[in-house]
């Protein structure tokens, strides 16, 4: 479990990968949901299920407004979470560019190394903008790392 996640522009408040990945945004009555459009799109090309977690005066805003494969969960007045509506898979959106550029670098280098063999022999400043550039084989080597 993580929390505070970076993804994209984004920051997921909590992570949890354990065979498959969920990304969970709180949104709590003093909270805007100006952004949460932009964080969904976001996190649905990272995690393969994506939950809105917050109370009932939001609850209305976000189900009209949140795509049906977003799950809705409700924080209720009793401090109990009760699932509004379940998560659908999000595997067709994710993006390898996303998930890539998520990544710290000892992540990033252990994938390459272990799919590679090796990794390339450039400064830690080239690393990033090198993977980066070979977009179809970090889609393919993430793709099975994600199967």
């Amino acid at each position: 479990m993580l929390t505070e996640f970076r993804v994209s522009s984004s920051k997921a408040d909590v992570l949890i990968l354990n065979g498959t990945s969920h990304i969970y945004e709180v949104k709590t009555e003093l909270d805007s949901l100006e952004r949460l459009e932009q964080q969904v799109e976001n996190y649905s090309k990272f995690a393969e299920h994506v939950h809105v977690v917050t109370s009932k005066g939001h609850l209305d805003k976000i189900l009209n407004n949140m795509p049906t494969n977003i799950g809705v969960i409700e924080l209720t007045t009793k401090n109990t979470l009760k699932t509004i509506r379940k998560s659908e898979s999000n595997m067709e959106r994710l993006s390898s560019s996303v998930i890539f550029e998520s990544l710290r670098q000892s992540e990033y280098c252990k994938i390459i190394k272990k799919h590679f063999g090796s990794l390339p022999e450039v400064s830690n400043a080239l690393m990033f903008k090198g993977h980066q550039s070979n977009r179809v084989t970090l889609h393919i080597c993430l793709l099975s790392c994600l199967s």
